[in-house]
């Protein structure tokens, strides 16, 4: 035990390789129809697809970058327990050396319907802002993205848990997969040089996660190193 700090030498490595990779979470949220009805009115009038949908924030840069990939942009969907019966799914996304993490916590509410949508209509709704502009990134993943459906719904499905569990674990789940290789890169693209995990959680639960993100950059245990903490923007409203 290390004099004073509080933490085993192993549970302060745990914790500093959670800690400092909490510079790659960016604001998103998982929106119901409704949320997105309201949303395209004021943010994206030229959408036309409904139903659920994925919402991060993140820079002009990335937007423009993503904007700028020509044909079908290579992408991976796949199923990550954090524990038993706590899966996450995460759709993969990358563009040259640049990658991006969408997250969704399957306990969370509205989560099972957003999925089952997501595989009856063959295609995930994606909506990307920038904070330093009101223009909108809209875009359709699908065309035979998720495998076997009935496979994926049972992996898919969560236990039941807590309030206080699952908030938990949306925080503790997201932390995990901001490590590097965490997930596996998309067909052809190799391990990326900069990573975005966007971990979409419903309302009150989405703002909670940015802020603990945002207050783990700043609150690292005695011992563990902030190399490589960045500006990240506020969270949803």
């Amino acid at each position: 035990m290390r004099q004073g700090t509080g933490h085993s030498a192993a549970h302060l490595k745990f914790l500093n390789e959670l800690y400092s990779n909490c510079h790659r979470a960016r604001p998103a949220a998982l929106l119901s129809p409704e949320d997105v009805a309201a949303t395209a009115a004021e943010q994206y009038p030229s959408l036309r697809a409904r139903g659920w949908a994925l919402q991060a924030v993140l820079s002009d840069e990335d937007i423009e970058l993503m904007a700028s990939q020509s044909g079908p942009q290579p992408m991976r969907f796949m199923v990550i327990e954090l524990d038993r019966g706590l899966p996450m799914c995460v759709l993969v996304t990358q563009a040259g050396d640049v990658q991006w993490r969408w997250v969704v916590p399957m306990w969370e509410l509205g989560a099972m319907d957003w999925l089952r949508e997501a595989i009856e209509q063959d295609r995930l709704l994606m909506l990307v802002e920038s904070p330093m502009s009101t223009t909108g990134l809209t875009f359709l993943a699908g065309g035979g993205l998720f495998g076997r459906p009935k496979d994926l719904m049972k992996s898919a499905t969560p236990k039941a848990v807590s309030a206080e569990e699952a908030v938990f674990g949306m925080v503790l789940g997201g932390m995990k997969l901001m490590a590097p290789h965490a997930v596996i890169p998309p067909a052809s693209q190799g391990q990326p040089t900069h990573i975005r995990v966007m971990v979409a959680a419903r309302g009150v639960n989405a703002v909670l996660l940015m802020e603990t993100y945002q207050r783990a950059m700043h609150t690292l245990p005695t011992g563990a190193s902030s190399a490589g903490t960045e500006v990240i923007h506020s969270p949803l409203p």
